[in-house]
């Protein structure tokens, strides 16, 4: 069936899972994402770079400074 949604974003539960971090295991929490695309509307390039950018901004907590001392 057709959409008329270019890009689809769902986010999973937080749920803690180990995590190597500097060759620690340690405990994090971890938010899963699934970001669809209609591929009739959006090319596989354009896709690839705003998952990238998405992925690092997420990453880097961008936007969240102003809480981190709460």
């Amino acid at each position: 069936p057709k959409t008329f949604h270019a890009t689809t974003c769902a986010l999973g539960a937080i749920v803690k899972k180990p995590v190597y971090i500097n060759n620690e295991l340690v405990p994090r929490d971890i938010l899963h994402i699934v970001v669809e695309f209609d591929h009739d509307i959006v090319d596989g390039a354009p896709a690839v770079r705003f998952v990238s950018r998405l992925h690092q901004l997420l990453g880097e907590a961008f936007g969240l400074e102003a809480y981190a001392n709460e």
